[in-house]
């Protein structure tokens, strides 16, 4: 969702671009002269604070700001405010296994949820098979429904084996393990286990091609070796 939103503001530098963020943002995504970053309070790390944040500081955001369409990455919507708005909504899968999710953020998304599709001026969703399940479960015009599979465009296309080398898939490898952790990370923070526990999934699963990582105990055994054959002994020895 970044990169796309990131492409989006790329693509068109005659529009200007307002960035919401709840904590303090020191990425770069969307460093272009046409956005302008904006820390709002409070953090969304609890249900409580979600309500607070949607319908009381970012119906007063966009009175003030007024944009002509509003974007949440991460499905949420103001009911009380009448800007266009667009969710990103990755599944519904609190709906179908709601034992999966802590009980505060499950009453809050199965009860918000319906309420911002129907709100929404359209949805985004990343899979056929969540276009199909949203428009289905809460009775949505599929028509009103984006896929808009991140990552996926025409930039993007395989290499041959002879344009990548053992290094290079290391370091995809340690690539998409980063972005998983960040996204475990993120989803966590959100108490969205079933979102979470899928990315340490694939965290293990990628591990398994990477080179195995040395032990404590064996980090110290090549040192002491060194020493050992060196004769150091102590830091005035490094050179």
């Amino acid at each position: 969702t970044v990169n796309t939103v990131a492409n989006l503001i790329r693509q068109h530098p005659e529009i200007q671009f307002q960035i919401l963020c709840d904590k303090k943002f020191t990425e770069d995504y969307f460093d272009f002269p046409n956005v302008t970053k904006h820390k709002i309070f409070p953090a969304l790390r609890h249900p409580i604070l979600y309500v607070i944040y949607m319908e009381l500081v970012l119906p007063f955001f966009l009175r003030k700001h007024k944009p002509d369409l509003m974007v949440s990455m991460d499905s949420f919507l103001s009911l009380l405010s009448g800007c266009k708005q667009i969710p990103v909504i990755y599944d519904i899968n609190f709906e179908h296994k709601p034992e999966d999710i802590a009980l505060k953020n499950r009453i809050y998304y199965r009860f918000f949820t319906k309420r911002f599709a129907k709100k929404a001026k359209r949805i985004a969703t990343i899979s056929e098979y969540s276009k199909r399940d949203i428009a289905d479960f809460y009775k949505i015009d599929a028509t009103l429904i984006d896929n808009v599979s991140c990552g996926i465009n025409s930039n993007f296309s395989p290499l041959s084996k002879e344009e990548i080398t053992a290094d290079d898939e290391i370091k995809l490898l340690q690539r998409l393990v980063k972005t998983r952790k960040e996204s475990a990370r993120i989803f966590t923070e959100q108490n969205r286990m079933d979102l979470a526990e899928p990315e340490l999934a694939q965290i293990a699963v990628i591990e398994k091609f990477l080179p195995a990582q040395l032990s404590e105990a064996e980090v110290e055994a090549i040192i002491a070796k060194i020493i050992a054959e060196t004769g150091a002994s102590g830091i005035a020895s490094m050179g």
